[in-house]
C-alpha cells in the first residue's frame, strides 16, 4: 500500500462543558503528521504556523474505529476505547474526504508499524 495523501484542514470538534457533557461545536485546524501517525489539532492554522503546541493529539494506531455517526453524513466519530472524539466537516463531501483519509492513514500505519516509533506511548 502506498502512503496516502497528506491530510489537513478545518474541522469542528465537539467540546465539553465543565461537567463532562458535550455542549458545542468549536472550529479547529487538524493535520495528520505522517512521521508519527498522529492527528494533531490547534485552535487555528495560524497557531500551528507560529509553532505553538497542539491542543490535542490522537494516535491513529490506537483508534478502534473511524465512522460516521448513525443517521449523519457529516459527523465523524473516532472511537478511542474509553472516549469518542466527535468531529464534523463543513459539509457532507468534506466529512467524507476526512473520514476516508483518516481510514486510509490508519490502515497504512497498521500495515507499516515497523516504520513508526511507539516507545513514548
Amino acid at each position: 500500500m502506498e502512503k496516502p495523501n497528506e491530510l489537513g484542514g478545518a474541522l469542528s470538534v465537539r467540546t465539553r462543558s465543565g461537567t463532562g457533557l458535550y455542549n458545542t461545536w468549536a472550529p479547529r485546524y487538524f493535520e495528520l503528521a505522517p512521521a508519527s501517525g498522529n492527528l494533531n489539532y490547534w485552535k487555528r492554522e495560524a497557531d500551528k504556523t507560529a509553532g505553538m503546541p497542539a491542543l490535542g493529539c490522537v494516535d491513529l494506531h490506537l483508534v478502534l474505529s473511524i465512522e460516521f455517526k448513525k443517521d449523519s453524513d457529516k459527523r465523524i466519530e473516532l472511537d478511542l476505547g474509553d472516549d469518542v472524539l466527535k468531529v464534523k466537516g463543513k459539509n457532507a463531501a468534506d466529512s467524507l474526504r476526512w473520514r476516508d483519509g483518516l481510514q486510509e492513514w490508519q490502515e497504512y500505519i497498521l500495515l507499516n508499524m515497523d516504520e513508526y516509533d511507539f516507545s513514548d506511548i
